[in-house]
């Protein structure tokens, strides 16, 4: 038989008659009975998984395939993009085979992993994302961003680093701006009134210190700011200290009680004031 005809004789047997102007659609499961690794992983090039058709069976090999396990034709995949999801060992799933290329090693591509419900965290208004607990999962793009449909948030890009923002407590419920940002080095975090408008918050920054401000409904304000090794603080109402017992002054030097008010004049147990 010339090989033509030989090549025409094995498609037939694995696959059965040719289909004109159209691929084909074929069940199977992941892995082939060869005792080694289901797929062949080489970073930045074509990830090809081992699958076992429903259809066809390999000539001199044995027709009973084990528990579970398909037993017909052992192929290459390819796995798509986004996911890049490799499918474990065993499990089925549903491959495309282009037109006129079901002798190309490789040119089928995994559409589809059959799943059973998950037992938790599942119902007809959950759905859920298991990739199964030997896999870590990796999300890349030039930004991505979580919200739901009270427009709160987590987003992750180069305009914004990592933002989250409260969004709203009901769909009817004004905008809740308060959130945080960590983005060049700094930490913000931030409180909103229902104006909208940042009425706390708190800065952590390597270059720039640390930070804490309050504005309350009047205007008015309080600033704390710590940096290289200044503290600076600002009350426009009252500043109010409360202690056991309190130095101001120096680092170094005698501690000397204040004076407190009257006469006799006593010198105060607990407020001390050091002179360099």
């Amino acid at each position: 038989m010339s090989s033509e005809g030989e090549n025409f004789r094995r498609a037939m047997e694995c696959y059965g008659p040719a289909v004109e102007d159209g691929g084909r659609l074929e069940a199977g499961t992941v892995g082939w009975d060869d005792g080694k690794p289901h797929y062949d992983l080489v970073g930045g090039k074509r990830t090809l998984v081992k699958v076992t058709l429903y259809r066809g069976y390999r000539p001199g090999a044995d027709k009973k395939p084990r528990d579970g396990r398909a037993g017909g034709m052992q192929i290459l995949c390819r796995i798509t993009r986004p996911m890049n999801f490799i499918p474990e060992d065993g499990e089925e799933v549903l491959v495309g085979i282009p037109a006129g290329l079901q002798e190309t090693p490789g040119a089928g591509f995994i559409l589809a992993v059959a799943s059973n419900a998950p037992d938790i965290q599942h119902s007809a208004t959950k759905a859920k994302v298991d990739m199964g607990p030997e896999v870590d999962l990796v999300y890349k793009a030039r930004s991505i961003t979580f919200t739901d449909y009270q427009d709160r948030y987590i987003t992750i890009g180069p305009e914004y680093g990592i933002k989250m923002g409260a969004g709203r407590m009901t769909d009817n419920s004004a905008q809740d701006l308060s959130g945080c940002i960590l983005k060049d080095g700094k930490w913000m975090f931030y409180c909103s009134n229902a104006a909208g408008e940042s009425v706390a918050g708190l800065q952590l920054a390597g270059d720039d210190g640390t930070l804490l401000f309050n504005v309350s409904a009047g205007g008015s304000q309080v600033k704390l700011k710590m940096k290289d090794g200044n503290w600076n603080s600002l009350a426009s109402v009252n500043w109010v200290c409360s202690y056991q017992q309190g130095f101001l002054g120096g680092i170094v030097g005698a501690p000397v009680p204040v004076a407190g008010i009257g006469a006799p004049v006593t010198p105060s147990t607990n407020t001390f004031v050091r002179i360099a």
